[in-house]
């Protein structure tokens, strides 16, 4: 049971705390707490994701942004004005952004050669912080033979590309190289982060061979799980890699989900229970309408969550040992893939409540919340 779990489970059953539902809860101490340990461990500075979460009232309340925060949209960029350092970072960002970006001094993570011709003419005569270029996944397959197959994608550029953007700004009167960013995808760092640092490392003298300078930045991405802190045991091996990279390059990594998913949880309550056949069901008001990637119906196999249940006013949350009397937790929309999780009691009474742990970061924003016109998830935000 994580810690916010039982702050809620024990307010809830004690009668102290009164949700509307459905709902999302976080608690931004944990979100600072989760980015600490993480710099502690990895050795460098991260990087926020916005994107896991940019909730108004929870990015006020950020109070260690050291390693800065990337963002994707003017939404973001508005979150990021208390930011020491803001990375813009999105393929297919517009006029508009760019000139935010510029208005707001931020870097800017470049994605194609249209968008460093794009910087140049919308700055005009204001000054351009140096830019980063972002290196697409290929990178690694170009300078290392024989390397995993990672699973391809559409960001950034190829190795030919990447020296060309070189080329570019190193004749350019109003172009500076901050550095380069490599990233081999969501849920990709137990597999593959020590292959993007060693492409790293092999990539930094070729970029300064043709920039005719050093460098003083280099992006590894993330790619960190929910429960990142439970998978450490490589880390150390990890950080003796890092070691390797010249003194004058500062490393930095980024991260959404390890610091945001345990800060966050989605409660549901119990409209009403039923049995179809030999199959039993619980019918919450909350479902894929207000957190649709706990349906998990973009995954090639589900493995269904398992939330806590709290009864209001008789102790603690439940957490059963399991078994073949289960009942599945559906929502309340009328497709048949709104299954949401699944709990190992049939114990379940209308007015029950369900709590949803590490829903802190995608949960609340990537859903189909106008479905049928449903009621979105409300918001609340303690400490």
């Amino acid at each position: 049971m994580t810690e916010l779990i039982k702050k809620l489970a024990d307010g809830l059953a004690g009668g102290h705390y009164s949700f509307e539902s459905p709902c999302y809860i976080f608690d931004p101490s944990l979100i600072n707490k989760n980015l600490d340990e993480l710099e502690d461990c990895l050795g460098t500075k991260v990087i926020i994701s916005i994107k896991a979460n940019p909730n108004v009232d929870v990015n006020l309340r950020l109070v260690h942004r050291q390693g800065g925060v990337e963002v994707a949209s003017l939404k973001e960029l508005n979150l990021a004005t208390h930011s020491a350092q803001v990375y813009i970072n999105n393929p297919s960002m517009d006029r508009n952004l760019m000139r935010a970006g510029i208005a707001a001094n931020a870097y800017f993570i470049v994605d194609t050669l249209q968008q460093l011709n794009s910087l140049v003419e919308l700055a005009g005569k204001r000054p351009l912080k140096p830019v980063i270029l972002r290196c697409n996944v290929a990178v690694i397959a170009q300078l290392q033979s024989g390397t995993p197959a990672i699973r391809k994608d559409h960001f950034g550029m190829d190795l030919e590309t990447i020296f060309e953007a070189v080329r570019i700004i190193r004749q350019s009167d109003k172009l500076k190289l901050h550095g380069f960013h490599l990233f081999a995808g969501s849920h990709t760092f137990l597999r593959f982060g020590t292959l993007v640092a060693e492409t790293a490392l092999l990539l930094l003298p070729q970029i300064e061979a043709r920039y005719g300078e050093k460098i003083s930045l280099i992006n590894l991405g993330g790619g960190f799980s929910e429960r990142w802190s439970e998978q450490t045991a490589g880390l150390e091996a990890y950080r003796s890699l890092l070691a390797k990279f010249p003194s004058h390059v500062t490393l930095v990594h980024e991260a959404g989900r390890a610091v945001f998913a345990s800060s966050g949880v989605f409660m549901t309550k119990v409209v009403a229970t039923k049995r179809v056949a030999d199959q039993h069901y619980t019918i919450c008001d909350g479902g894929m309408n207000q957190s649709f990637l706990l349906c998990q119906t973009e995954n090639n196999f589900r493995k269904l969550r398992q939330p806590y249940l709290v009864r209001q006013n008789e102790g603690e949350a439940c957490l059963p040992a399991g078994g073949a009397e289960h009942t599945v937790l559906v929502g309340s929309t009328c497709s048949r893939d709104d299954v949401i999780g699944q709990y190992g009691d049939r114990n379940v009474k209308a007015g029950d409540i369900f709590l949803f742990d590490h829903c802190g970061a995608y949960h609340s924003t990537y859903t189909v919340s106008r479905f049928l016109g449903l009621k979105e998830a409300t918001h609340y935000v303690i400490s």
